[in-house]
């Protein structure tokens, strides 16, 4: 995605078009850039416990889980709008255990920034009342790594 788009790429008739005349979901005109690649300013981190043995598919459920979650949180805040703006920024990282988890999604509150908890429904593969991940932010990104720095990538 180029700098400055909201949403993707802007297409009409199959060919993309300038995006100064692009409008943010906010209904402001998104502010024309150059062809540069933009400095992400937010984002959203997913923290997943690696310990559980979920496949790849129940990753992306409570991984989608927990995004839902903080998008839905966050609506009408400041930080939603810049994350928007931004495209959606995510990363998604590694706890080791449930201890691990709750120490970062603890840290991060302790932090002023906004963290959504995921309890499994005990459905398949973990679990009732399982917590499987968190999201933290959306939040500037210096302010969740601060928290979540030292975390490897799942």
């Amino acid at each position: 995605m180029d700098a400055g788009e909201v949403n993707g790429p802007a297409v009409v008739h199959g060919q993309r078009r300038s995006t100064d005349s692009l409008t943010a979901p906010d209904g402001n005109a998104a502010r024309a850039c150059p062809d540069t690649v933009s400095v992400v300013q937010t984002k959203l981190a997913l923290v997943v416990r690696a310990d559980l043995g979920m496949g790849r598919g129940k990753i992306a459920a409570q991984a989608a889980h927990a995004a839902v979650a903080a998008a839905l949180a966050a609506i009408g805040t400041a930080d939603f709008r810049a994350w928007l703006r931004d495209g959606q920024p995510k990363v998604v990282l590694r706890a080791g255990s449930e201890e691990h988890l709750t120490a970062i999604a603890e840290q991060a509150s302790a932090a002023g920034l906004p963290v959504q908890v995921i309890h499994d429904a005990g459905r398949t593969q973990v679990a009732e009342g399982t917590p499987t991940c968190c999201a933290i932010g959306p939040a500037q990104d210096w302010r969740i790594d601060a928290v979540t720095g030292e975390l490897s990538l799942l």
